[in-house]
């Protein structure tokens, strides 16, 4: 096949799709999370039954949940270097052949202990790799604008995979069994996710080529594309060439290739001599972790998130249980289930479309998160009918969950700067996830006292303490690390960005214009 027609019309419309790819990997990415995700998020449905088979506590039984969900999490430092070294294409086959392993290794399980491993551990991870691996894809195709966007969109996959899978899910375990549920929902993992990974195309970077010679500047390229954020996927009939040539008023000599650094690409030093390739080997993620360790201000971000996963995890996992134990059936439960899942799915496609538009820094939406679920769960105290139950759980979703499950894994671009923002990722979505570990603690207070009032007043701490965490991050950084101090830097580019966009369609209206007349 060869390369598209310089000037044909299918060449350009075929330019103009794969400019956008990055909008293809997210729509791919959502499905492949909506097929991996729903039964850890349906667990509540699986936590009753596993009660009943084999007769445990809901603190043992809530551990399988709630460490799955961690795992997933906490596979980002094993994802992203496997990332760096074999693709996001594969990191996500093995991701999905690991959920489809664990659904059936599960399926067979005599006790429950053993699950730990199985299910916990193995399903963990590989919805973890999988989700890892899209997000991190999607982060390279849109770096700054429309981060939040995509990994928004990606995010709702398990939401809506939540709302459809609750109550199919307590059909099948209550017409042929968990056992056989579980094996049903391994094979549609496997049958649709692993077709999508196809289209995993890492994005196509340019270098350009500066050096001095006659006072002009010229930009070739072998195709017109859009003027989009997106890059192109990798391909060798695609490439586009990319030269700029600048003046030198002192010398009239070519000079050396400059050193050119795409902020594009989270932390990597991209340049154009064979030197700067060798040393950006030895500056590898783990030593790129490691110095980002020494951020007070990660860690305070990094405290805050494992705050918000705790009480973000507590919903997924105990609210089947908590609402029979405030005396309403299994049914409710799982219409609960489908409510967090709708609500949380709204509040995440709104998200998706004014994260990346607030006049504020995207830090600054958590404290929305804690004011409402601080609120919420004080009112949890007082209710007295479902139909509370109901409010309380879709204000919930739409306002808090939204945000404490999406913007972990999009704000560190902002909050750090892309340059930095892979480490700070990996390192942020490890605390959450470890939140996401601890939550079942709070099942311990149920067991000793029957009452879920000691776990909600844990989460209306944690939703406070975790709040003033995140205000602190922009004050330390602008007062001891302002070379950290990027969101105010971020907000201005945004603006600029718009008026320029604003610019733009003025001056081809005003061209539109001329040329009609």
């Amino acid at each position: 096949m060869g390369s598209p027609p310089r000037n044909g019309g299918g060449g350009r419309g075929r330019l103009w799709f794969r400019a956008r790819w990055g909008w293809v990997v997210t729509a791919a990415g959502f499905v492949i999370n909506l097929v991996i995700y729903n039964v850890l998020y349906c667990f509540g449905i699986l936590l009753v039954t596993f009660q009943h088979e084999f007769k445990t506590d809901t603190v043992t039984t809530g551990w399988v949940g709630s460490l799955g969900i961690g795992v997933s999490c906490l596979s980002s430092p094993i994802a992203n270097p496997l990332i760096e070294r074999f693709g996001n294409r594969v990191v996500i086959v093995v991701g999905i052949l690991l959920s489809f392993s664990s659904m059936m290794l599960t399926s067979f399980m005599p006790i429950l202990e053993v699950m730990y491993l199985t299910y916990s551990v193995l399903y963990g991870l590989g919805a973890g790799l999988q989700l890892m691996s899209s997000i991190n894809l999607a982060l390279q195709y849109f770096p700054t604008r429309n981060s939040t966007r995509s990994v928004c969109i990606i995010m709702a996959g398990a939401n809506i995979g939540m709302l459809c899978t609750g109550p199919f899910l307590l059909y099948l375990v209550k017409t042929v069994g968990w056992r056989n549920s579980l094996r049903v929902m391994g094979t549609i993992m496997l049958g649709i996710g692993l077709p999508l990974t196809y289209v995993y195309d890492q994005p196509k970077t340019y270098l350009p080529h500066i050096s001095n010679s006659e006072d002009t500047k010229d930009v070739s390229t072998r195709d017109v594309i859009p003027q989009t954020e997106e890059c192109l996927p990798s391909g060798g009939e695609d490439v586009i060439e990319l030269k700029v040539y600048s003046s030198d008023m002192s010398s009239g000599k070519e000079s050396e290739p400059l050193k050119h650094r795409n902020p594009d690409l989270h932390g990597y030093d991209k340049i154009s001599s064979e030197d700067g390739r060798e040393a950006n080997q030895k500056k590898n993620l783990f030593w790129r972790i490691l110095v980002a360790l020494t951020f007070p201000d990660l860690w305070m971000f990094c405290l805050a998130c494992l705050g918000y996963g705790s009480c973000s995890s507590f919903v997924y996992v105990h609210l089947v249980p908590y609402v029979l134990s405030v005396g309403f059936t299994e049914e409710n439960g799982v219409q609960a289930i489908m409510a967090i899942g709708i609500s949380t799915l709204l509040g995440k496609f709104f998200l998706s479309s004014v994260g990346d538009l607030v006049p504020f820094p995207k830090i600054f939406l958590f404290l929305v998160a804690s004011a409402v679920g601080i609120s919420l769960s004080i009112y949890l105290f007082f209710i007295s009918s479902i139909i509370e139950i109901f409010f309380i759980i879709i204000t919930m979703g739409l306002m808090v969950n939204s945000i404490c499950d999406s913007l972990p894994y999009s704000v560190c671009n902002q909050v750090f700067g892309v340059e930095k923002g892979m480490e700070t990722w990996t390192i942020v979505t490890c605390f959450h996830g470890v939140g996401y570990l601890i939550s079942s603690v709070f099942g311990k207070s149920v067991d000793q006292t029957g009452s879920y009032n000691g776990a909600i007043w844990a989460t209306i701490v944690i939703y406070a303490v975790s709040g003033l965490l995140c205000v602190l991050v922009p004050v330390y950084q602008r007062l001891f690390a302002r070379e950290r101090f990027v969101m105010a830097d971020s907000l201005q580019n945004k603006c600029c960005s718009r008026r320029c966009g604003r610019w733009e369609r003025e001056s081809k209206e005003k061209t539109d214009e001329k040329y009609a007349c």
